[in-house]
């Protein structure tokens, strides 16, 4: 079954399902449908040169004539339609973000920011120029309110993890095999992975389990003390 066969959410059941969720999650959501978007995109620039006869397939007769591939036609006639839908979802979760008091600024892609860059540096005086220092100023202040600095701190709030609690984290999380991370502007930056802490401090903090190093040195000692008692 092709994808315009199918019969995709109405927007407004779309829009009524964005309700119940949080918002880290329409930010994951939102940021799932740019992917799924890319990925048609890149598809539809591989299917153009078949679509357009400039490329032709392994077919001796479509090779000799240079004729457009129909099914890459209709590839990318049903890629464009699935990329509006996606288009217009992503409006509908800016309009539940920004109803719930929310900026917008942080949930921009990485290509809108560099489009609204390159349009906030295409000024050619030194008004343009100030215009464009007072609006990231404006912005920076902005999404330390709103956005996802309430997004973060959700995401805080739920985890109920801090670096403090690094020392009783399973070691998947100290050895890098999981991690966590933010998104800002449309690209993942991951932390640091948490350091354990060292079980010297864990042992004097509340009596936890002695390093083997530790428990050489502590067996030595008291082999010394038994030493000594029996000389005595």
């Amino acid at each position: 079954m092709s994808s315009a066969d199918t019969s995709p959410i109405s927007p407004a059941r779309f829009a009524e399902a964005l309700r119940e969720l949080s918002l880290p999650t329409l930010h994951l959501k939102a940021l799932e449908i740019r992917n799924s978007v890319l990925h048609l995109r890149y598809s539809n620039a591989q299917l153009t040169p078949y679509a357009e006869g400039a490329a032709t397939t392994l077919d001796a007769a479509d090779a000799s004539a240079g004729r457009p591939d129909p099914d890459c036609v209709e590839a990318i006639r049903e890629n464009d339609a699935v990329i509006a839908r996606m288009e217009e979802r992503l409006r509908i979760i800016r309009d539940e973000v920004e109803g719930r008091g929310h900026s917008w600024d942080e949930f921009r892609s990485k290509e809108e920011v560099e489009s609204d860059q390159r349009r906030a540096d295409g000024g050619v005086n030194g008004t343009a120029a100030q215009e464009t220092t007072t609006t990231t100023t404006t912005t920076t202040t902005t999404t330390t309110t709103n956005g996802l600095a309430a997004a973060t701190a959700e995401e805080e709030r739920i985890a109920g993890q801090t670096t403090t609690t690094a020392a009783s984290l399973h070691p998947a999380w100290l050895d890098g095999t999981f991690q966590t991370g933010t998104i800002r502007n449309g690209e993942i930056r991951m932390d640091a992975a948490p350091r354990a802490q060292p079980a010297s401090q864990a042992s004097s903090a509340g009596g936890g389990r002695l390093s083997d190093e530790e428990l050489r040195r502590a067996m030595q000692e008291r082999m010394r003390d038994l030493g000594h008692d029996d000389d005595d």
